[in-house]
């Protein structure tokens, strides 16, 4: 992630998911955070959502943590 639109791509695909409350891009240190919606059980946010979303934005990720 190099630029302003790449950021933008990646937060506009990890918003997308439906137990993502906000996203956080810095850009600077090349690294996204996800704030989770409290939801129900069942309806979690998973490592492999986050990657998809991110790999669909033209994007690798190279670790996910929090989860």
């Amino acid at each position: 992630m190099s630029c302003g639109s790449c950021a933008k791509k990646i937060s506009k695909n990890l918003a997308a998911l439906p137990q993502v409350a906000k996203v956080e891009v810095a850009l600077d240190k090349g690294r996204a955070q996800v704030v989770i919606k409290d939801g129900k059980a069942g309806d979690t946010l998973t490592e492999a959502a986050i990657r998809d979303a991110v790999t669909q934005a033209g994007y690798v990720v190279k670790s996910v943590s929090g989860l």
